[in-house]
């Protein structure tokens, strides 16, 4: 089910609306046999190619997008933290209005990036830019952009969600422990948070040669870790087993924001929330049926997903670990045998991933 929904959502994006008519009629054909097990399965096939298609019209509308250049003030909300890049430090905004004429006006713009930036900026903040607008759509770190802004100054406003609120402070107080000159703690702070600023360029080139970049990018593991703190934060509360699952969702949804839902992070926690939600209905899932689920529910609701190089080398690790875990059992000493296969097939299951790309 998921392998057919990631196909729908590729075959979406590719062909457009005639992928989504093929797998309608698939499903007329199906419905019409009153058949379970395929009507379910086509019905993954068209969830996933209308993701596919309005994942595609979203950046193509945002790609497309007419934009008037020249000196402008512009007042919006920022997509994420300031990032290094070649001209400086950037980020994505989505503009609300525009100073024209002496007064500010509202404004539902595309999403522009903000470039040579000297202001840190928190995830969701309310800025105000000034600079100078470029012309020129294009992506970074895979999301579309209208135009460039060569900014003059920035200023940050407050968070209005408070979900923001919560895991930018989180966030903020974990690297504030951190000493910022220290290439060390810039790789503690990759793989505690996925926060990769304070590591040296040529670290991260060494750890990508090697294979290792998976150290600072944020994914199961660190869910894993994060949840059992969380259980012992709650604990002393004696929740029951429901109300935990609710606890342990809403520290999921908190720890996705502060490690900027990555899709490694979306798709291990979503695949953690799948599994706490099953416990607390009294339902048995087996690793495969979470993955599964996750992989469905995250390619049906962002069909982008689907090209995602994080989300993909997540997946197939995944599914390498859980593979590969008894791989070698009964034939090596236990405390050897389970570490040994799943980290044997997780490096094959990414390793054609890689390759391609």
């Amino acid at each position: 089910m998921a392998c057919l929904t990631w196909a729908g959502a590729l075959a979406g994006r590719a062909a457009g609306w005639p992928a989504v008519a093929f797998g309608v009629a698939g499903l007329l054909m199906v419905a019409f046999g009153r058949r379970g097990l395929p009507l379910v399965l086509a019905s993954a096939l068209v969830a996933g190619s209308l993701s596919g298609v309005w994942s595609m019209a979203r950046e193509e509308a945002t790609l497309n997008a007419i934009v008037e250049g020249g000196s402008a003030r512009i007042a919006g909300v920022a997509g994420d933290d300031t990032r290094p890049g070649r001209h400086g430090f950037w980020f994505l905004i989505t503009p609300t209005h525009r100073f024209e004429s002496g007064s500010w006006r509202p404004w539902d713009g595309p999403t522009l990036l903000v470039d040579d930036v000297e202001t840190a900026v928190p995830a969701r903040a309310s800025v105000e830019v000034s600079g100078v607008i470029r012309a020129g759509a294009g992506r970074i770190r895979g999301d579309p952009y209208a135009a460039r802004v060569d900014a003059r100054t920035v200023s940050v406003g407050a968070v209005t969600n408070p979900i923001f609120s919560i895991g930018n402070a989180v966030r903020a107080r974990i690297l504030s422990g951190l000493d910022p000159g220290d290439p060390a703690a810039g790789l503690l702070a990759g793989f505690l948070v996925g926060d990769t600023r304070n590591v040296p360029t040529g670290w991260l080139e060494s750890l990508r040669r090697s294979g290792l970049t998976h150290y600072v990018a944020v994914s199961g593991s660190n869910v894993a870790l994060f949840l059992l703190l969380w259980w012992f934060v709650v604990g002393p509360l004696g929740l029951g087993a429901r109300r935990r699952a609710v606890v342990g969702l809403v520290g999921l949804v908190l720890f996705a924001v502060v490690t900027r839902w990555e899709p490694s992070v979306l798709r291990a926690s979503v695949m953690a929330g799948v599994v706490l939600v099953a416990r607390a209905a009294g339902l048995g899932l087996t690793p495969w049926v979470a993955l599964g689920g996750s992989v469905v529910g995250l390619l049906a609701v962002s069909g982008e997903l689907a090209v995602d190089v994080g989300f993909q080398l997540s997946v197939g690790a995944t599914v390498g670990v859980m593979a590969g875990a008894g791989m070698f059992r009964g034939r090596l000493p236990s405390w050897l045998a389970t570490p040994l296969g799943a980290t044997t097939a997780a490096q094959v299951a990414v390793a054609p991933i890689l390759l391609a790309h």
